[in-house]
């Protein structure tokens, strides 16, 4: 059988793991029955190899099973040193075609390894590179809202904006709602705004959301917006939005408010997150050039390596689209900056009157403007704006100059033409204190006494609500708020007149039965409105007082908004900070985990 085969000296030098030797004769009959008897010395030869100088090793077979072999006895002989040297395979298990081979031959290209690629692709031409970088651009479409139908089916008109839905006129007020859905699947962009761990939304959107409906309404100043509640975005789900404008005051004001509430939370979980007032402004000649020389002539310029280092230590978690100050400066107390929207969102800009963070990355450069900004008490966030004006739309951006005013910072942001964009009158910060609020019931018997000082016994007849007389048909069971459900007690209009003499409604709620305990208040972030009952709807009675008549008139007269009565103690809600709480403790059992995936570790032996 084997009377036809020739053996030869190897034209490709051979170091043999039978001899541990270069192969320097034929590789005749002896050779293999030496081999077959033998040790197989290849550490031996690696060693050899490695020694020699060579410093990349390409396995030829079937599927690669002496490569981890290979490695080790390169990291024996060359330590620390060898790692530039390449080990790579030839062919696969289930892939030992040409394709497979010619990838692991571009394998070893890349890895500095010279291929003859003549020979392994014949009558192939090499392409000149071009001399710079690819410009590499994405062309797929954006992904749009999934459940954002066509308003306009539902009789409203459509907002035309990136975080509202609809607008809704309202007939005879000439009042204006704006509505619309944020969710951190449909602008993930917001994730990348958080404050403590927690993704809120920037007071920057507010500002954007409340000029968007001043322009739907003819106004174009923003004269005030107060912050009352930071709106913080839930991981999954989404938050409702609603942006109120109503009717002009005798001014030329107009209110507006926005409120917000989780998607899975009840139809009244409405909290209104901030107010203010939109004017127009007189017609003025706005300058062409707001800065002049930029930057400033005699301006130092301020390090901002370290900037987001520094705001990340100090409790502000800015991700890549929050990222926006470029280059910043000082001169005496005003602060410049260069800021720009980043990569992966300037597309976005035209959308907006000016993307929210855009304007955040102004707002960030005013901690450049405060003398030592280590030393306050907390995350400072934006608390009040006045006197806000858009000049012009879509940039993506812009220079900026801060200077201290009063209490705040007036703000100014142009063009990198330095033509206006938007100014702030005065921007003032607020210091929002980690953790969360609960809402005790403090006992108080001073304070509701204290209230009166004239003299004067006040009775529930000083106040607009009707004297209050026993139900005979609300429920003895302690109930809290029903959604949807008509309360017993009712109080009368207040006429203007008893306004201006500072009268105020002092609406009385049903209690439980008189054997029964009043049940506490649930710990929420506020105290309940009034509670209402389970009467029959159309019933005209009132709600009964129980356990101390004397003491409901001076809880009118205290000017508190809530008080409870109980055993002649009188209690208001206070917020006070929630203790944070300790370890979850499992105990010794077996704890079933629901709803994870395998990415996900238990802590310890015992817990699935």
């Amino acid at each position: 059988m084997l009377a036809g085969v020739v053996s030869d000296v190897p034209r490709v030098p051979l170091l043999s793991t039978v001899d541990g030797e270069w192969v320097r004769g034929p590789l005749d009959g002896e050779y293999w029955y030496r081999n077959l008897r033998r040790p197989v010395r290849f550490d031996q030869a690696v060693r050899t190899l490695t020694e020699s100088g060579y410093r990349a090793f390409v396995e030829v077979s079937p599927h690669p099973v002496l490569t981890s072999a290979i490695e080790h006895g390169v990291e024996a002989t060359l330590g620390a040193e060898a790692d530039g040297t390449v080990v790579a395979g030839t062919l696969h298990r289930d892939d030992g075609g040409l394709t497979r081979l010619i990838t692991s031959a571009a394998e070893l290209h890349v890895r500095g390894v010279d291929v003859d690629w003549a020979a392994l692709l014949p009558g192939a031409r090499r392409v000149e590179l071009p001399t710079y970088a690819f410009q590499r651009k994405r062309y797929w479409l954006a992904p749009g809202p999934g459940d954002r139908a066509d308003v306009s089916a539902a009789g409203l008109d459509p907002a035309a904006h990136p975080l509202l839905g609809a607008v809704v006129s309202l007939p005879g007020d000439g009042g204006l709602v704006l509505t619309g859905r944020l969710s951190l699947t449909e602008q993930p962009w917001l994730a990348d705004h958080a404050v403590e761990g927690t993704a809120l939304l920037p007071g920057a959107a507010l500002v954007e959301l409340a000029l968007r409906a001043g322009a739907e309404v003819g106004c174009d100043v923003l004269d005030e917006l107060v912050v009352e509640a930071p709106l913080p975005l839930p991981e999954h789900g989404g938050v409702r939005v609603r942006v109120h404008v109503e009717q002009a005051a005798a001014d030329g004001r107009r209110p507006v408010s926005l409120h917000a509430a989780r998607e899975d939370a009840g139809p009244d979980a409405w909290t209104r997150h901030a107010r203010g007032f939109l004017s127009t402004a007189p017609s003025a000649d706005i300058p062409p050039d707001v800065f002049g020389t930029w930057p400033p002539a005699g301006a130092e310029p301020s390090p901002l390596d370290d900037f987001y280092s520094a705001m990340a230590h100090a409790g502000y978690g800015y991700g890549p689209a929050f990222r926006g100050l470029r280059a910043a400066w000082r001169d005496g107390d005003a602060v410049y900056a260069e800021i720009a929207l980043p990569e992966h969102i300037r597309a976005d800009g035209d959308a907006y009157g000016l993307h929210p963070a855009l304007l955040d990355a102004a707002m960030q450069a005013t901690r450049l403007a405060i003398p030592d900004p280590d030393s306050e008490s907390g995350v400072l966030l934006p608390f009040a704006w006045s006197g806000v004006r858009l000049h012009a739309t879509g940039a993506t951006a812009a220079r900026v100059r801060i200077t201290a005013r009063g209490g705040g910072f007036a703000i100014e942001l142009a063009d990198p033409t330095s033509a206006p964009l938007l100014s702030i009158g005065s921007l003032v910060l607020r210091a929002a204190t980690p953790g969360i609020s609960r809402t005790p019931s403090s006992p108080t018997r001073s304070s509701t006494s204290a209230g009166n000082r004239s003299g004067h016994r006040p009775s529930l007849r000083d106040s607009p609500a009707r004297p209050v007389r026993r139900s005979t048909t609300c429920s003895t069971s302690p109930m809290w708020p029903v959604p949807g459900r008509r309360r017993c007690a009712r109080s009368s209009p207040v006429s203007p007149r008893r306004r201006r003499r500072g009268r105020r409604p002092a609406p009385v709620w049903c209690s439980p039965a008189p054997t029964s305990p009043i049940p506490p208040p649930p710990p929420s972030g506020d105290w309940p409105a009034p509670p209402s009952s389970n009467c029959p709807a159309g019933s005209s009675s009132s709600v009964p007082i129980r356990q101390g008549r004397r003491w409901c008139p001076r809880s009118v007269a205290s000017g508190e908004p809530q008080a409870r009565i109980q055993d002649g103690v009188v209690t208001v809600p206070r917020l006070s900070r929630a203790a944070p709480g300790g370890p979850v403790r499992f105990g010794d059992g077996t704890v079933l985990i629901t709803g994870g995936t395998v990415c996900w570790v238990p802590p310890s032996p015992g817990i699935w």
